[in-house]
């Protein structure tokens, strides 16, 4: 089962329909393992609500995608397809490599502002506006 965790070991459709059906169980646990922490940590539960309502249309979507995708042959070619090729993957990387510029110039720019303050602090809700459009970005630059 776990030999499916990577795309590099997709060489069939089946191949693929398994590397998703690998995904996401393991998907969802890390959700569900996020909004347990998310319950524990926030005082306000209308930003919890707010995060989990947002969190669950996405793996709601992700498993309405997948069942559509696992019923027909031919997108799930064609997704096998696109997941595998080259100048596709070369895309990601350079998408990675933007976003990791990105959290970098982050963590510089509070370094120096750390050393005029001695604390920074960073609400929920900041952090998970950050990871939102971080998800955007990635989206946005694969779409066609």
């Amino acid at each position: 089962m776990f030999q499916y965790l990577f795309k590099k070991n997709i060489k069939t459709d089946s191949d693929y329909g398994k590397y998703h059906l690998t995904w996401f169980p393991l998907t969802t646990m890390l959700y569900l393992l996020y909004l347990a922490i998310m319950y524990r940590q926030v005082k306000d539960i209308d930003t919890f609500y707010a995060g989990a309502i947002g969190g669950s249309i996405s793996i709601l979507g992700y498993g309405i995608w997948l069942l559509r995708l696992l019923l027909n042959p031919k997108r799930l070619r064609a997704a096998r397809l696109k997941t595998t090729d080259e100048r596709r993957q070369l895309l990601e990387q350079e998408i990675w490599s933007h976003i990791g510029r990105f959290l970098l110039g982050i963590v510089a720019l509070m370094v120096i502002i750390s050393l005029e303050k001695e604390k920074i602090t960073f609400s929920l809700l900041q952090l998970m506006a950050l990871v939102y459009l971080i998800m955007a970005y990635y989206f946005y630059r694969l779409r066609k």
